[in-house]
């Protein structure tokens, strides 16, 4: 065998055992799931912890320089972060909360305007050329089935969403935690 055909023949098998690995892991799903949401699950919140932790152990080290003890002012940099936190959800929340409630408040409106719409178009039956008229009992057919299929992705969407969101205030949950042990301890993992 030449050179190339070497090369060849080792490109071609580096590839073929990826395209088995990847085979395998797509069989062996329900063994891999389960390992791969615990990951994420702790992923998250140590990413998040990271940037917090750059972005808040100079402002403990400066109270540290100023003979404050490092827990003493790991919580104090927390009751500045809680307040403005409080601060934010205060004045932002009801802004929130009163755009949800128009919107939940206009969706009879917009189905109404929706089912009006169809209403008149069946109406007009007689105004509408034949070739149109004989396509629109297919037309409502078709939109009542995609209708029904789209009342299924939004639930779903929805469902996906609350799920998003848990996890996420999980993870935000678990990182003033992290961070806490983080910022104590952090002269031991990393010299600054």
């Amino acid at each position: 065998m030449s050179h190339k055909e070497k090369i060849t023949f080792k490109v071609l098998t580096v590839l073929i055992m990826v395209l088995i690995i990847v085979y395998l892991l797509n069989v062996n799903q329900f063994i891999f799931n389960p390992i791969l949401e615990i990951i994420g699950a702790v992923f998250l919140p140590i990413i998040f912890t990271g940037i917090f932790y750059y972005l808040c152990r100079p402002l403990v080290q400066w109270l540290e320089n100023r003979k404050i003890p490092t827990i003493v002012a790991i919580l104090l940099l927390y009751s500045v972060i809680g307040s403005l936190l409080f601060i934010a959800i205060k004045t932002l929340g009801p802004i929130i909360h009163e755009q949800f409630v128009s919107f939940v408040d206009s969706v009879p409106a917009m189905i109404d305007f929706v089912i009006r719409w169809l209403e008149s178009i069946q109406n007009q039956r007689s105004s509408i050329p034949s070739v149109v008229r004989d396509a629109l009992p297919d037309l409502n057919e078709k939109l009542k089935t995609q209708l029904n299929q789209n009342t299924g992705y939004i639930a779903d969407s929805i469902f996906g969403a609350f799920s998003w969101i848990s996890n996420l205030l999980l993870a935000f949950g678990l990182v003033p935690f992290i961070l806490f042990y983080a910022l104590k301890d952090g002269k031991h993992f990393a010299h600054d």
